[in-house]
């Protein structure tokens, strides 16, 4: 197993495999962005299959974020899992305390000793037809694409300088679900570096702002990174936003197009399910996943969930993450839990 913390460092024949064939996460703009956010990545490697983690510290504890699926560019050689497995023992000797999916993810196997949960992406295939796109819509997005487009909603498409009109309606939307407010300091830095690799998308309605979107992108596949409305938006908005979207990865050449995350089981006639429903009619296929959390230092992990609680301002509740919201329904997942 190899590793390195700089991208210049991957061997050039398999920085070429990256470049053609691999996703945002693996390119030399990504790792400009996240230096500019003073975090780091590392690359682990084999003779198969490349992983790349967001490394963040902050004074003693320093977690991996894993926002994408390992890359292999060889078939055979070692498992996925004993690859993951090394991976994390090679990650706990660089320092770091616990490692975490992202809903960008990917994985189709976890590492062992992983708390574990079922996850996944409804992926659309770009490279078939425009006509092909259009039949897998379910019909009832088909006539609300319709009703926006009737309605003569106009999009604005580019980078940082929508940031001002994009902002404060993702702050609304995550606020609908009390999910705290970013402010453009934290989408701006997402953007650091990533000209030709992000995009908003902004709908408008007279002039006054419907709906919004950001997305990461290369050849590869285009994530749906973010979403946003306002409370009423005019019916149709956010599908025409997306359609549009669709087709304008499509023609840029986008292999893929990703809605981002996936939860099994939603109570039904919950709003998760109502978003679920929302994404799968636009006919991309479900890929089912893992979403993992490896503890490579249990008790640095719970210093950490307790300096949530404390941040949260409840300090006698127990702090939850994704993974701990749903592993007592998977426990043949989980050993048992």
């Amino acid at each position: 197993m190899n590793f390195c913390a700089s991208y210049d460092e991957i061997p050039e024949n398999l920085k070429g495999m990256l470049i053609e064939n691999a996703n945002i996460f693996y390119q030399k703009s990504y790792e400009e962005n996240v230096l500019c956010r003073k975090q780091r990545l590392y690359y682990i490697w084999s003779d198969n299959n490349i992983l790349v983690a967001r490394v963040k510290q902050e004074l003693f504890l320093k977690a991996a974020i894993l926002e994408s699926e390992p890359y292999t560019y060889h078939s055979g050689g070692e498992s996925m899992k004993a690859f993951l497995n090394e991976a994390m023992d090679i990650l706990k000797r660089k320092g770091v305390q616990w490692t975490i999916c992202a809903t960008t993810a990917r994985f189709q196997e976890y590492p062992d000793e992983s708390f574990v949960a079922p996850t996944g992406n409804h992926i659309i295939d770009l490279t078939c037809t425009e006509e092909l796109l259009w039949k897998n819509v379910h019909s009832k997005h088909r006539n609300s694409i319709r009703r926006g487009e009737k309605s003569e909603i106009e999009l604005k498409i580019g980078g940082k300088e929508l940031l001002d009109a994009y902002v404060p309606i993702a702050n609304e939307t995550y606020g609908r679900s009390g999910i705290s407010s970013s402010s453009n300091a934290y989408y701006r830095g997402l953007m650091e570096k990533l000209d030709n690799n992000i995009i908003i998308f902004l709908a408008y309605k007279e002039k006054e702002i419907q709906a919004g979107g950001m997305f990461y992108y290369n050849q590869e596949i285009a994530y749906y990174l973010h979403g946003a409305s306002i409370r009423r938006p005019e019916p149709g908005t956010t599908n025409y936003l997306l359609w549009k979207a669709i087709l304008y990865f499509k023609k840029m050449g986008v292999r893929n197009f990703s809605f981002v995350g996936y939860h099994f089981d939603p109570e039904p006639g919950s709003k998760l399910e109502g978003i679920q429903r929302f994404k799968e009619r636009f006919g991309g296929i479900l890929e089912k996943s893992y979403n993992f959390r490896f503890e490579q230092c249990p008790i640095a992990y719970r210093v950490y969930c307790f300096a949530m609680q404390i941040k949260n301002g409840k300090p006698f509740e127990k702090y939850q993450d994704a993974i701990d919201m749903q592993i007592k329904k998977y426990p043949e997942l989980n050993g048992g839990i």
